[in-house]
């Protein structure tokens, strides 16, 4: 990917939607895997988790910019090792001094993420941040989505369904994955659908795989 902004199409889950019918047909989002439960061999996810801290740190030594491109891979290493020093010195250092807005926005988005999955409540506080750091809705769409999603698993589907309410129809016409998972939370609100769907100029009966 060639700016941060655009991650999401790499990193969130796939999501098979049909519109065949009023109701949304959309897979229920399983839950994150828990940390401490590595999926590699444990001294090469160690090597590959000290050489990109390396990288940020010498970065963030030498005031550079383009960090982003290292933060999801440490946040994955450090959850499947269960090591929540190293990524509470990363991320937190990154959101205090990166010089990028956009490697400050990134970090703040791959350690609620990581947080959420350690069982960590500040997930929460990570995901706002997140937010607050581009008051463009649009260019926090990462952080929404996976927000919303989070406030979903929690239960609080009215809250994850008020942050899709602060885009405008064009906006989420633009992302589908949006789009389709703002009906979703309508329909377990027990909402009627038929407006929003005709807003977002949904088409009966075409299937879309949004990742």
């Amino acid at each position: 990917m060639s700016h941060p902004l655009m991650r999401l199409l790499a990193l969130t889950t796939v999501i098979v939607v049909s519109f065949a019918s009023p109701i949304i047909m959309a897979q229920p989002i399983p839950p994150p895997r828990e940390c401490g439960d590595a999926v590699q061999a444990v001294d090469d996810l160690r090597q590959e988790l000290n050489t990109n801290v390396e990288r940020v740190q010498r970065g963030l030594d030498r005031g550079r910019a383009g960090l982003w491109k290292n933060f999801h891979d440490i946040a994955e290493y450090a959850c499947q090792l269960g090591d929540r020093t190293v990524l509470d010195i990363v991320f937190q250092r990154c959101i205090r001094e990166c010089v990028d807005t956009a490697d400050r926005y990134v970090a703040a988005v791959d350690y609620a993420s990581a947080l959420e999955r350690f069982g960590d409540p500040q997930a929460e506080l990570y995901y706002r941040r997140a937010i607050e750091m581009q008051p463009n809705h649009p260019d926090a769409y990462e952080a929404y989505f996976r927000y919303s999603i989070y406030l979903e698993r929690l239960g609080r589907t009215q809250q994850a369904l008020d942050l899709w309410n602060e885009f405008s129809a064009d906006d989420l016409r633009e992302r589908p994955s949006a789009a389709a998972q703002k009906l979703r939370l309508m329909e377990e609100l027990g909402m009627d659908t038929s407006e929003a769907e005709r807003e977002l100029r949904i088409l009966p009966g075409r299937p879309t795989q949004i990742r």
